[in-house]
């Protein structure tokens, strides 16, 4: 395709016919003045080798109630796994018997608008997804489902800490107690190896966050565009973005194909060859 600049627009013709907005999240480096509010090694509760009623999420579940599993629910150190040395919780009965781990923690928050940014630090091994106070915040190598009914999970072995950004914790964080849930995935049941190993960290107000691996957007780092693409070689689709940050703005369906076309932005129209 062909791609025109105008103010602070990144005009494309796209040549994938199919462009979805996915909402897998992006992994980054911890960005700097990043305060932890969950501990590395942090004591958490979890339930292993059985699956947990439906609300174990939310805010006011029991780990201490019978009708909340309370005989099989524990308490102990991240990160839960085996067969990785950083493991504080060895599950040592679950290669060829179980596939999910279930942790949840609370921790408190006494201003919530005095959080600028708030995110995961995370070893894993193969996928997870994260809830707060009883919604879903992160869904990684996950694509299907959740809990027993879990599939199509992406194989991934963990090589370090590895940070995603939760977006929506402006409208989820409370005053007092909050509750972070995770359910660690591994993608076969005589997989070699598993671990789930969380910390939760927060950026407050008035502390720039300086991430230390900033790189201008390229085809395939445009978060949320260059990723998932069904390739053709023409588009009925026009994307307008920022050209500094890669964000899409806009986009809209066009009259006639795309394909190898010359735009450009005049008198507030777009007009394409």
């Amino acid at each position: 395709g062909t791609i025109a600049v105008w103010e602070d627009l990144l005009l494309a013709t796209a040549s994938p016919i199919n462009i979805p907005l996915t909402d897998k999240p992006v992994r980054t480096k911890l960005p700097e003045n990043m305060q932890s509010i969950i501990d590395k090694g942090a004591d958490w509760q979890y339930l292993a080798g059985t699956h947990p009623n439906s609300t174990w999420t939310q805010p006011d579940f029991s780990a201490r109630s019978p009708k909340d599993n309370a005989e099989t629910w524990r308490t102990s150190a991240a990160g839960f796994g085996y067969n990785y040395k950083d493991n504080k919780t060895v599950l040592k009965d679950m290669e060829d018997h179980y596939t999910v781990v279930y942790i949840r923690k609370s921790f408190s928050i006494p201003e919530p608008e005095d959080i600028h940014e708030l995110g995961l630090v995370v070893k894993y091994d193969d996928a997870f997804i994260a809830y707060l106070n009883g919604k879903e915040v992160l869904r990684v190598d996950v694509f299907n489902g959740s809990g027993a009914k879990a599939s199509d999970i992406e194989k991934h072995e963990h090589k370090g800490w590895e940070y995603f950004k939760i977006d929506s914790h402006r409208s989820l964080l409370r005053e007092g107690k909050n509750v972070l849930a995770i359910e660690g995935h591994n993608r076969k049941v005589d997989s070699s190896g598993f671990t789930l190993n969380p910390y939760l960290v927060v950026l407050r107000n008035g502390k720039p966050g300086v991430n230390r691996n900033i790189k201008t957007p390229g085809l395939n780092n445009i978060s949320r565009i260059t990723v998932n693409a069904d390739y053709s070689s023409g588009s009925k689709m026009l994307v307008a973005m920022d050209r500094h940050s890669g964000e899409a703005l806009w986009k809209r369906n066009a009259e006639y194909s795309l394909r190898h076309n010359t735009i450009a932005v005049a008198a507030n129209k777009v007009f394409y060859i």
